[in-house]
């Protein structure tokens, strides 16, 4: 069942992967908005010992849309909306769905990733309030997270019974959270700068377990089951009838579908933190067309989620068999922290001689090394329009 909680965990952190800016802001009264076309692919996954695993049955594919807004409050003030990674229209993940679950139809991680929305302030520049210089620029980026709505679990695991096609991962975490983003840059000559970059969330308020994942709406299913065959193997093997064995059986299984029928809980996303290193380089080519190219080692942590069951009492038949639901339940929910190092190329055109200056970065994602993930690559194509509205100071 872990595999389930490894599937959507690439597209969730393709925000930080793919947007981690330098430290620059917007000029005041100049904007930019942006669609961030993104295709990913992941033939394997990294296990928890960070040994890649090829799957079995074909390679995890999506298609996503992401959208961002920027605009200069003030020089050294940005406001910011980012939804990315925003929409998965189209997406396939079932070679990575455990054999558990019983997939015979598609299944998919379609669906709305949460927005963020923030500040960037720059407090060291050549416009800064802090500092002002030509040889360093610091930014911090408070923001919060919006959720959106996400999948109802327990229908989709009915969809996936029946063999249609079914979303068995979502898209975000779909709770609050808080945190900020800060970036350095230290400019070696006009020409070339080295950023550094981190970006910290916070998960203050727990998500309903029915909302997380498909974990506990198939365990309520699965456990029964199995407490079904492991008792009818087992009063088989003390010599008893098979109406017998049977009759115990399926009084074990009722008892446990029963008891989970109440159950709820809650989890605890605690944190994730990014950090992420990249050389700039920057050179004009010709009047009103500018090249850069960067090249970002991305590391990214995620710990161990904190599961909380209510309404789970394990009834006195299977105690006395030496059953205990709580703790069934917490195995199958089990997860492991995860680790995610990856190389993101990319080379960017800026053109200011259109009526409306456009800039294209293209950038490809590498995994070069996790723990608990897919070995999931990325290709994404920025598409930027700036604007700059009237009587702006020049």
């Amino acid at each position: 069942m872990k595999k389930l909680f490894i599937i959507g965990l690439a597209l969730l952190l393709t925000g930080t992967a793919m947007f981690a800016e330098d430290a620059k802001v917007m000029p005041m009264m100049v904007g930019r908005v942006y669609m961030a076309p993104l295709f990913s692919f992941a033939p394997g996954s990294f296990d928890k010992d960070g040994s890649y695993e090829k799957y079995d049955d074909g390679t995890v594919k999506a298609f996503n849309m992401g959208f961002v807004f920027e605009y200069g409050v003030i020089n050294w003030i940005s406001a910011a909306l980012q939804w990315v990674p925003g929409w998965t229209a189209v997406s396939d993940v079932k070679p990575a769905a455990p054999a558990a679950l019983g997939v015979t139809g598609d299944v998919n991680t379609n669906g709305f990733a949460d927005i963020f929305a923030g500040f960037k302030i720059q407090l060291v520049g050549e416009k800064a309030p802090l500092k002002k210089t030509s040889m360093f620029r610091l930014a911090v980026a408070p923001g919060v997270v919006i959720p959106v709505s996400g999948p109802d679990f327990e229908h989709e695991i009915d969809i996936v019974n029946n063999g249609d096609p079914a979303t068995i991962k979502s898209m975000d975490k779909h709770v609050f959270a808080f945190g900020g983003r800060v970036y350095f840059d230290y400019l070696v000559n006009k020409n070339f700068f080295i950023n550094m970059y981190n970006e910290t969330l916070f998960y203050p308020v727990n998500q309903d377990m029915n909302r997380d994942g498909p974990t506990l709406a198939f365990a309520r299913k699965a456990i029964p089951k199995g407490i079904y065959q492991a008792t009818y193997d087992k009063v088989i093997g003390m010599g008893a009838g098979e109406a017998a064995a049977e009759a115990q059986a399926t009084g074990a299984m009722n008892a446990a579908t029963g008891a989970f029928k109440k159950t709820s809980g809650e989890v605890n996303y605690n944190y994730r933190t990014t950090f992420e290193l990249e050389p700039v380089f920057t050179t004009p080519i010709t009047s009103g067309l500018s090249f850069t190219a960067g090249l970002p080692l991305n590391y990214r942590y995620i710990p161990p989620f904190q599961y909380y069951i209510s309404d789970l009492e394990t009834p006195a038949a299977l105690t006395a068999a030496n059953v205990n639901l709580r703790s069934l339940l917490l195995d199958a929910l089990k997860e492991e922290e995860k680790h995610v190092l990856s190389l993101n190329p990319n080379i960017t055109f800026f053109l200011t001689s259109t009526p409306m200056p456009l800039e294209f970065k293209f950038i490809y994602s590498i995994p070069v090394y996790g723990e608990n993930t897919p070995a999931q690559h990325y290709m994404m194509l920025q598409i930027r329009v700036y604007f700059a509205l009237p009587g702006r100071p020049q």
